[in-house]
């Protein structure tokens, strides 16, 4: 048995991907905020609809259930889902829902600012291609990423199942090489 690390996974920034994730979770979510606010809003001045005081909250509470509680329990939005990325943490496990709020709570400065151009580029230059709200939350986006194997050297892709495992067989040389140990209970 041959044990590799976190350093031994080098992550991809998965740019399009990550772009087309991004463009689904929101798209969902702004549709149901215009759905909301049309249905449950009042008629201003200039045309549009607005919704004010607690009939706002519920905007704020679908944005909280889908993006950080969604990703805290499954470690993908419906976005990830269909690009086939998933989170998890620089351990390869689960990510926890506090980290999963970590990571989203940034979402304004990752992406809302500047059309998404912070992000974009903290993920194309960051060294394990970690948007702000990653490098807070400790996480990392994975899907089909390059690892090799310490026996005899070959590179191999993993999809995110494979890193979760916390290791995998190389079809070269049959060597199981161990990514992180699962902890056993005390």
């Amino acid at each position: 048995m041959i044990k590799l690390n976190a350093n031994n996974i080098q992550t991809e920034p998965h740019l399009l991907k990550r772009t087309i994730a991004t463009i689904i979770d929101y798209g969902i979510y702004f549709i149901f905020f215009n759905l909301y606010v049309k249905t449950f809003g009042e008629l201003s001045d200039d045309g549009g609809y607005k919704v004010n005081g607690i009939a706002s909250l519920p905007i704020f509470l679908i944005w909280f259930i889908y993006f950080p509680i969604v990703e805290g329990l499954f470690g993908k939005t419906l976005g990830h889902l269909a690009v086939g990325l998933k989170v998890i943490d620089r351990r390869g496990k689960n990510i926890t829902m506090l980290q999963a709020f970590k990571r989203r709570f940034l979402d304004p400065i990752d992406l809302l600012f500047h059309g998404g151009i912070v992000a974009f580029f903290v993920v194309k230059y960051a060294n394990k291609h970690q948007r702000v709200g990653d490098i807070v939350a400790k996480t990392l986006v994975v899907g089909n990423e390059k690892v090799f194997c310490l026996d005899c050297g070959e590179d191999l892709f993993l999809d995110p199942i494979d890193q979760q495992n916390g290791f995998f067989e190389c079809p070269n040389c049959q060597t199981k090489n161990i990514l992180w140990e699962k902890k056993m209970p005390n």
